[in-house]
């Protein structure tokens, strides 16, 4: 409970300034930049945002008979 602890803004504040110094480390050697957890997700989040999901080719197989069933068109993109 962060009201417990200062409160939600403080809370925010300290965490995000926490994961805003991990972010700015040094990474290693030839290594990738550092990431705190939810990182990549929220970047997966925006580019599918963007550019939509891309789904297996067998997902969509395995829509069809669904889509006939109700009497809807298979759609080449979501």
């Amino acid at each position: 409970d962060p009201e417990a602890f200062g409160g939600l803004n403080a809370f925010r504040h300290e965490t995000g300034f926490l994961a805003d110094i991990c972010r700015e480390a040094e990474p290693l050697a030839n290594g990738p930049k550092v990431r705190v957890p939810g990182d990549r997700a929220h970047q997966a989040f925006r580019e599918q945002s963007e550019n939509g999901v891309v789904l297996h080719p067998e997902i969509m197989q395995r829509m069809a008979p669904c889509l006939e069933k109700y009497g809807l068109a298979l759609p080449k993109t979501i």
